[in-house]
């Protein structure tokens, strides 16, 4: 296979020096070599095209304040039922009333702590990425569909065609094995970023608006290596690797 398998790409240099580090590294040694984006970078982040992060980020915040407001309503619920005293109608239907009040007022708070910390430890960064991952990668197993119907078709009247086959699903978890290992790098990169202490809210706002963006085309590149040689396996009839 003579395929790249470099990772970004396109990296800008902005925040490509985030990559030379392992992840047991600490902030300060990142504050201490990381670039500070010039003018031209920053408006090049703030085109139409590099709006990924902002665009989810309100998406984000919504999902925040759900979670924080289902956080709220089940807190509420258990006060409620804590402070309030069981009546004649409650051993109607149960034996150990004090029992099943405890269990009610016990899972609200349960709840609520589940849900608080959904949103509180909801970072939008990750969301994205998350984001931008799931939706190359069903766009990459539909072209994998696709594809396999076809050469399925194509080749079911040789026998010898069968290693195509074999390449073929090789090659589709190749370039799926290739994107995660994209995402986990992103993330990386992404975890850098927001924990620069060096450098205010917007700064970061726009590397990883630039960050995220170059791994969507990261990804595209990938499904679209595939999806070319994966047509160049179908037409030719000595077997290739993807």
């Amino acid at each position: 296979m003579n395929d790249n398998n470099q990772i970004f790409n396109f990296v800008s240099n902005s925040y490509s020096k985030f990559l030379n580090y392992s992840h047991i590294n600490t902030v300060s040694q990142t504050e201490s070599t990381f670039s500070y984006p010039n003018n031209e970078f920053l408006n090049q982040s703030s085109s139409l095209h590099h709006q990924i992060y902002l665009t989810q980020k309100k998406q984000a915040r919504l999902h925040k304040i759900i979670f924080f407001g289902l956080s709220f309503i089940f807190f509420t619920l258990a006060a409620i039922v804590f402070f309030n005293t069981t009546n004649w109608a409650c051993s109607l239907y149960f034996s150990n009333c004090a029992f099943i009040k405890a269990a009610i007022y016990t899972l609200c708070l349960l709840l609520s702590s589940f849900t608080f910390s959904i949103g509180y430890f909801a970072k939008p960064e990750r969301d994205t990425a998350y984001y931008l991952f799931h939706k190359m990668e069903r766009k990459l197993k539909g072209l994998y569909k696709k594809r396999r119907s076809e050469i399925g078709f194509l080749f079911s009247f040789n026998e010898d065609n069968r290693i195509k086959k074999v390449i073929f699903k090789q090659g589709y978890n190749q370039a799926l094995e290739r994107m995660r290992e994209q995402k986990e790098k992103t993330l990386h990169v992404l975890e850098r970023i927001t924990s620069s202490i060096e450098h205010g809210i917007h700064e970061k706002e726009e590397l990883v608006n630039h960050c995220l963006s170059d791994m969507h085309q990261s990804l595209s590149n990938i499904i679209q290596s595939f999806k070319q040689k994966s047509y160049l396996l179908a037409i030719n009839n000595i077997p290739r690797a993807i």
